[in-house]
């Protein structure tokens, strides 16, 4: 497992014999427009522990490419912290690639974010907090087989591409896309112990991310020191 991933599970392995935690997830759906909306007023907010976007274009392209067709999406979980706000828990990498996609642009290199909470306190929105990063304007674009008919009447299949940058698209395209639903998945931790609680969310947030990559899992250890503090 590693050992940047042993720090993960020995800070939670007390809640395995704990009584008390009640855990319940709840599912609910929200529209893409909803989604930016939201993350632009703070309702949803990147953990500080997990503040680096690492996805590639392609690995961006083709989440758009899944909501624009309507394919599943794999859905994001959430808890609520004390200020009401919704902390991603699982799937920082798509509600951020949902938001550059939005605004047509993308991450010149892999960036880490500033402080939000600094931004909060000074009134800016995460539009805001994005901009400070090294962005760049994005083009999308999808290609897809469309059937032809040649001069022989015989019909022949080629490969087409179209532009689908958000501000590009018609009004009714767009607002087809607005209204695309994205799955939310919330955390409910009922557990009189702060500590507990947060011990529980970390675990979860290790069993989510325990098929990603190296750098990925840090989210869990960077979590592991803040509960020990």
């Amino acid at each position: 497992m590693g050992n940047i991933y042993k720090e993960s599970f020995n800070t939670a392995k007390d809640i395995e014999i704990y009584e008390g935690i009640r855990i319940q997830n709840s599912v609910h759906n929200i529209s893409f427009k909803t989604l930016v909306t939201k993350l632009e007023n703070w309702d949803f907010v990147i953990p500080d522990f997990s503040q680096v976007y690492h996805w590639t274009e392609q690995q961006a392209e083709q989440l758009v490419i899944s909501l624009l067709r309507g394919f599943p999406i794999p859905p994001i979980y959430c808890y609520t912290n004390k200020a009401g706000q919704q902390v991603i828990l699982d799937g920082k990498q798509r509600v951020i690639s949902l938001y550059l996609y939005y605004i047509d642009k993308f991450m010149e290199n892999t960036t880490q974010f500033i402080n939000q909470k600094v931004m909060q306190r000074n009134g800016k929105s995460f539009r805001d907090c994005i901009e400070l990063c090294n962005l760049r304007d994005k083009r999308y674009y999808t290609r897809f087989w469309s059937e032809k008919e040649n001069d022989n009447g015989n019909s022949n299949w080629e490969v087409k591409t179209t532009e689908i940058t958000y501000s590009k698209l018609s009004q009714p395209v767009k607002d087809r896309i607005d209204f695309s639903q994205v799955t939310m998945i919330q955390i409910n931790v009922d557990c009189k112990n702060e500590h507990y609680r947060l011990a529980t969310l970390h675990k979860i947030a290790a069993n989510l991310n325990v098929k990603s990559k190296p750098w990925e899992r840090m989210v869990c250890s960077l979590l592991g020191r803040q509960l020990k503090k």
